[in-house]
């Protein structure tokens, strides 16, 4: 690893011109990626529901938020 390193800072314009390159190519890239306005995005919903008898409704939701 410590010889990447090395090479890498021997060669400083070499690394500059790359790291130039790299981020002229990615801004390009996002540029052309085509892109929705409005995506159409679908959420899901769950629903959980319990039926317990013998309960009121004031006890199980006093319950519930008690814990």
């Amino acid at each position: 690893m410590t010889n990447l390193i090395d090479a890498s800072l021997a060669r400083t314009r070499t690394m500059v011109t790359l790291l130039l390159f790299l981020l002229v190519a990615g801004f390009y890239t996002y540029q052309t990626i085509p892109k929705e306005s409005d995506p159409d995005i679908t959420i899901p919903v769950i629903y959980v529901s319990v039926a317990t008898k013998g309960s009121r409704r004031k006890t199980l939701s006093d319950s519930w938020f008690a814990l």
